[in-house]
Parts: structure tokens; C-alpha cells; sequence
């Protein structure tokens, strides 16, 4: 079931209970955009109760500052610790700075919900299933 977002594809898998996100390319958005686009994305987990999540962001254009995409990353996991999310799975980007950033992040919601990258998809969905 795909869930209607003008700004992200998300995409619910009620059976395995996992939302998949495909991460958007942060290029020319407001800070005002960016924030509704994060808000969404922890509404949606927090409306459908939504315990694993798999993003995406092998395909996304950061081109944004570090600084920015870094109060971004923390911004969502910010919003992710205040739901029951349990699980979240990570494609990675090959980019090493911004897989630095996502570890920094994912530093911030280690307590309240595991998250592990991958590289590949079947990996991450067999890791969010089990």
C-alpha cells in the first residue's frame, strides 16, 4: 500500500509491518519544507504504528551543508524516539561523510530503537523480519 505524499515515496508492507521510505533528494527545499517532509515521515510511522522502517537513500542528491544535513538527520531521529519504532534499516550511499552523519544520528536513538545499514535490500528486509 503505497501512502501518498507529494514529497516522499513511502510504501506500507502491512504483513511484515515495515514502512519503506525511498530518502528524497534534499537540494533546493526551505528549511519550512524540510521540516514538513520530516514530520510527515514520523506522522506517518506514529499513525500506523509502525515498528520497522527500511530507508532508501541510495538514490539522493544531498546538496545541502553538512552542518544543515546533520540538523536534518537529528531532527528525524529526534521525532523517530518519540513513536514505537523498534527497527530501522538503512540502504547505504556509498558516501562516507554522509554515512558519518547518519552514524552520529543513529548515535542519538540508540535506547530507543536499533538501527543497522545495509547494502542491499533482500539483507535489510531479512534483518527487519527476523
Amino acid at each position: 500500500m503505497i501512502i501518498p505524499s507529494p514529497f516522499i515515496k513511502l510504501d506500507y508492507i502491512p504483513k511484515d509491518d515495515i514502512l519503506y521510505l525511498e530518502w528524497p533528494s534534499i537540494t533546493d527545499y526551505t528549511a519550512p519544507e524540510l521540516n514538513h517532509i520530516l514530520d510527515s515521515i514520523v506522522d506517518t510511522v506514529r499513525h500506523y504504528d509502525i515498528r520497522k522502517a527500511l530507508i532508501d537513500s541510495r538514490k539522493a542528491v544531498i546538496s545541502i551543508s553538512p552542518e544543515d544535513y546533520a540538523a536534518v538527520l537529528a531532527r528525524l531521529a529526534s521525532g523517530l524516539m518519540a513513536t514505537r519504532l523498534q527497527k530501522l534499516a538503512r540502504l547505504t550511499t556509498g558516501n562516507s561523510e554522509r554515512e558519518d552523519q547518519v552514524k552520529d544520528a543513529a548515535a542519538l536513538a540508540k535506547d530507543t530503537f536499533v538501527v543497522r545499514s545495509f547494502g542491499n535490500t533482500a539483507d535489510a528486509m531479512e534483518w527487519l523480519k527476523s
